[in-house]
């Protein structure tokens, strides 16, 4: 990712942070783009941004709802749809930050970088065409309409004890129709009170269709160390120019008025 093509030679002397304890850093580029960048630039640094702290955000309230499902309070537990949601709003902007850095920043799909987070794209496409699916295997297979999830949960995150659970979205109309595997937590440290977070779906490749499984907790951290490379390469960009001013984030507006 190179980026001094985009620098300008007006830019004021000011710096502004924001605090924010997300996977992107608190005072990355990405999160407050030099004003010394074209506007293209920048806005390829808010798709980045807004597309990881989305993922960021909706992991962790999809680990907290695993927990809530995992040991009810009062015998309550979130709805299943709120928990695929979730998943599926990681998994849409993960692919939506491959789209912004294969095409944007013109990295190469096949770049090593890429390697465990390749393939995602596939899973966001049958979201999108679910209607299509239906049709075309769904039925025919009976496979659960938004796929299969399962996790490994602990009461605390040294507890010697734990549970497996899995769901299925959608109507089970018989036995049979249960498609789902369990994650296998035997022989691996679990360090947190939700782990081995997988998520599966039917996904259509090259005309064929076939369950593609995606293991959340891992692609969050493989997120991290992507963004982590960017953030390196930046820093390593930049510094000769340092100090610069940097754009502030989100312009928020609020107008108070009264109805007559």
């Amino acid at each position: 990712m190179h980026i001094n093509k985009y620098l300008r030679k007006d830019a004021k002397i000011k710096i502004f942070c924001v605090v924010f304890p997300m996977t992107i850093s608190q005072t990355s580029y990405l999160r407050t783009p030099p004003t010394t960048l074209t506007p293209k630039k920048v806005l390829i640094f808010n798709g980045i941004r807004y597309s990881i702290d989305i993922c960021d955000f909706a992991f962790d309230r999809l680990t907290d709802n695993l927990y809530e499902f995992s040991f009810p309070q009062d015998k309550l537990i979130p709805a299943f749809p709120l928990v695929f949601s979730d998943v599926w709003t990681i998994i849409n902007n993960a692919t939506i930050f491959y789209n912004i850095a294969t095409r944007l920043l013109e990295i190469d799909k096949d770049d090593p970088i890429f390697e465990k987070i390749k393939g995602i794209e596939f899973l966001r496409h049958s979201q999108q065409h679910i209607d299509e699916r239906i049709d075309e295997v769904l039925i025919e297979k009976e496979l659960p309409i938004y796929g299969s999830l399962s996790w490994y949960a602990q009461i605390e995150s040294d507890s010697m004890d734990g549970k497996i659970i899995t769901i299925d979205s959608g109507t089970i109309t018989h036995k049979e129709s249960i498609k789902s595997s369990a994650v296998n937590p035997v022989g691996k440290t679990n360090d947190k009170r939700i782990n081995e977070i997988k998520f599966s779906m039917v996904v259509k490749i090259d005309k064929q269709y076939e369950v593609k499984t995606v293991k959340i907790n891992e692609l969050m951290t493989d997120l991290g160390l992507i963004i982590n490379h960017f953030e390196g390469q930046l820093v390593d960009q930049l510094k000769e120019h340092e100090p610069m001013e940097r754009h502030k984030n989100d312009l928020i507006i609020t107008l108070t008025t009264k109805r007559f």
